[in-house]
């Protein structure tokens, strides 16, 4: 898949709670539900170490300022996702989050409450403040 339709298609991943083959939403690896996390939208986009990932291993030409409007455009993306996100033991190392309930989640393969999409302008002070450290350095 091109970087592209990666960018504003369908989120990796986002029938995981039901697929045969789930994957990592982070970085995409294989994994089985039950050695996996489920984290709501707002667990996963609005922490700075999310998007230094995303800006360091997936889509790192969005680190100068000229993408602001392709950053933009996947920070709406990323928000508005409304399932919880199944994260793999070493993604998970990047939030902070109850880690007994959110493999709850994962081992009934369900999301948790409160999954749904969170404002892209919450969203966008994390995704900025993660670039500008990553410019910096």
């Amino acid at each position: 898949m091109g970087f592209i339709s990666k960018l504003f298609g369908k989120k990796k991943g986002s029938e995981h709670h039901f697929a045969d083959k789930p994957k990592c939403d982070v970085c995409d690896n294989s994994l089985n539900s039950s050695d996996g996390y489920v984290l709501t939208t707002e667990q996963v986009v609005l922490t700075t170490t999310y998007w230094e990932y995303v800006l360091n291993n997936q889509y790192s030409s969005l680190r100068s300022t000229e993408n602001k409007e392709i950053l933009f455009s996947l920070i709406n993306q990323q928000s508005r996702q409304s399932l919880g996100w199944l994260i793999c033991n070493i993604c998970s190392s990047l939030f902070v989050f109850d880690k007994t309930k959110a493999k709850e989640y994962a081992l009934k393969k369900m999301s948790p409450p409160n999954s749904g999409p969170v404002t892209p302008e919450k969203a966008a002070v994390y995704a900025f403040a993660a670039k500008n450290k990553l410019v910096k350095n």
